[in-house]
């Protein structure tokens, strides 16, 4: 297995930004020179009982665009030999957005699987007749889970796990009625708090941000805190770009981006369910796919500051956001900007900065 950390879903922790804040004593945005290396010497120390995990090495990856998204799919077992698998929430530098039909298909070793935030799908059959397998934790609340009606039956992601006992998830109990589970004799744990299957692995992910924000690394622990509730301009101070999955199913209330960002990666704040509002950087350019999408509590995205129209890919950077949310532009880019490629087809609405009322939203 990896030397990579991971936190057990249901252990007791807090995000690094917390740690550092708790054991520093300090509020403002963290100024560490080498704080991946704190952070995880503060969990250390303070995570109590809270089991830690690694995650699982050798297993078989491939390329793939899913919704717009790149990034891996779990093809197979590959060189593993761990029987509790823990599938990384990204390989080579991309997330790991799906595990396919047949991944793991017979193997009677694993005896349990972690599924990590980052993935988006899981296929029919990914572990069917897995005939040893009692646990599976599922952490993206989000997920698709595939069946697939063929000639000999039913075929679902679980198919033939009779020993299957426990199936964790992030969502509550009457959400994904009719989930295909297959798995006769296993009891669905609920859980509306998706903070616990979080996954933080500090040094990873110091690593892996580094090169997709270009943002200061005493500044990432606010990047990696998915419970922090706002992140203001200087938590990302000079930063240029926001990378894909950056805020991926954060607990982010309001955002404000600092001038010095140009483009927002794909997902960006995709599945941030409790966000309201988001100031946007007068220098962006690029807005990548599916950036707010499943965003269902967004009211504002402000883009009163910006000199020219931002270029979208198409209309999935608002996917699933209310028709209400209120997209602010400048007075003199809004005739210009309603009729923009991509931006006509959006089913928000449209407000000159002049004539925007505060609050009005709500």
């Amino acid at each position: 297995m990896s030397e990579q950390m991971a936190i057990m879903p249901h252990s007791h922790y807090k995000n690094a930004c917390d740690f550092i804040r708790e054991i520093t004593g300090k509020t403002d945005p963290i100024k560490s020179g080498d704080w991946a290396t704190e952070a995880k010497a503060a969990f250390e120390s303070n995570s109590g009982s809270g089991a830690t995990i690694k995650y699982s090495e050798g297993l078989e990856f491939f390329a793939i665009t899913y919704n717009d998204v790149s990034g891996y799919n779990v093809m197979g077992i590959g060189d593993c030999t761990d029987t509790d698998v823990v599938i990384p929430p990204t390989h080579d530098g991309l997330p790991v957005i799906s595990i396919d039909l047949t991944a793991f298909l017979g193997n009677a070793s694993i005896v349990s699987a972690v599924i990590p935030t980052s993935v988006l799908r899981i296929r029919y059959s990914a572990f069917n007749s897995c005939s040893n397998l009692k646990t599976v934790t599922i952490c993206n609340p989000n997920v698709e889970m595939e069946c697939f009606s063929g000639i000999a039956g039913m075929y679902t992601m679980f198919s033939g796990c009779d020993n299957l006992t426990d199936i964790y998830v992030p969502w509550g109990e009457g959400e994904k009625e009719g989930a295909p589970w297959g798995a006769p004799n296993a009891t669905i744990h609920y859980d509306t708090d998706v903070s616990r299957y979080d996954f933080v692995d500090y040094e990873a992910m110091a690593k892996e941000l580094q090169g997709k924000l270009d943002v200061a690394q005493n500044n990432l622990v606010s990047v990696i805190g998915r419970t922090i509730k706002e992140i203001s301009s200087q938590d990302l101070d000079g930063a240029t770009n926001v990378g894909p999955y950056a805020f991926y199913n954060c607990s982010l209330v309001h955002v404000e981006l600092p001038d010095t960002v140009t483009s927002i990666g794909g997902s960006a704040f995709s599945s941030c369910r409790s966000l309201e509002s988001v100031v946007v950087s007068a220098g962006i350019q690029n807005i990548y796919a599916s950036v707010f999408s499943s965003c269902q509590a967004l009211q504002l995205v402000d883009f009163s500051k910006c000199t020219q129209v931002p270029v979208i890919p198409n209309t999935s950077v608002f996917t699933g956001v209310p028709t209400t949310c209120v997209i602010l532009l400048p007075d003199a880019l809004y005739d210009e900007w309603i009729v923009a490629t991509n931006w006509v087809a959006l089913a928000v609405t449209y407000v000159k900065k002049s004539e925007y009322v505060e609050g009005a939203e709500a």
